[in-house]
């Protein structure tokens, strides 16, 4: 556990090498609760930021640009077909 300086609570500090985006958590231990041993709190603190780093995984699933750029191709052809259909439409029937 570490300190803060000015703060006199007890803080969990979890360490997040895997992640891109944080580098570690810090985890204020909830005081109404009965005192628990450091491993405890730690352990409780690792299945806390697995679960947030899951739920980020999760919102996370965006599509590529690859996929993206091809619904572009699609429409943009789906749309030149229709305006080649819609000009022969009016050569035929003028």
């Amino acid at each position: 556990m570490i300190m803060i300086k000015g703060i006199s609570k007890q803080i969990v500090e979890i360490k997040c090498p895997d992640n891109e985006y944080f580098e570690r958590a810090l985890l204020f231990v909830n005081t109404s609760n009965p005192a628990c041993s450091e491993l405890f709190l730690r352990e409780q603190g690792r299945q806390l930021t697995r679960q947030l780093e899951s739920s980020l995984e999760e919102r996370r699933a965006v599509p590529s640009r690859r996929s993206i750029d091809r619904a572009r191709m699609i429409i943009l052809t789906c749309t030149a077909a229709c305006a080649g259909i819609g000009a022969l439409l009016m050569l035929m029937f003028r």
